[in-house]
């Protein structure tokens, strides 16, 4: 998976997790959380419409109670909403981190823990931020010394 492109989060299947904290293992299924954000989605836009609608047909009244607990519940799914993407985000996470950790194991399986280790220490190095690899110097005498 490449930087830009996002995790599809819609499955046929549970996955297998693990809680980082206590270790315990269960099955997690995000179709629920996919199902609410597309249900939240549907409702908001609906209300935006309605509301709108309503100041079309009564110009200057949009401060009767009608709109104004329109306005609230926009504001509570708009909340509710949030929540729903940052638990996806943070499954999204969990996933990619252990899914990870399962290639790990895996790849120490093939070709032994030395070699792997070897190449956890050469992606390391690549990692690491050098500052003088990103400085642009456009007038100095640094000659290399």
């Amino acid at each position: 998976m490449n930087e830009g492109e996002k995790m599809d989060l819609k499955q046929t299947k549970p996955v297998h997790l693990r809680c980082p904290k206590c270790g315990y293992d269960f099955s997690y299924n995000t179709n629920h959380i996919e199902n609410e954000i597309d249900r939240l989605k549907c409702e908001i836009s609906s209300i935006k419409s309605a509301m709108q609608e309503h100041k079309r047909l009564y110009p200057g009244r949009y401060r009767d109670s009608w709109y104004k607990k329109a306005s609230c519940k926009l504001q509570e799914n708009v909340a509710q909403l949030q929540e729903y993407k940052k638990a996806r985000k943070a499954t999204a996470v969990e996933i990619k981190l252990q899914t990870n950790i399962i290639f790990k194991k895996l790849v120490e399986e093939k070709i032994g823990k030395e070699e792997t280790m070897k190449l956890l220490e050469e992606a390391e190095k690549e990692m690491l931020y050098y500052e003088w690899d990103m400085a642009k110097q456009n007038f100095t005498r640094f000659d290399g010394a």
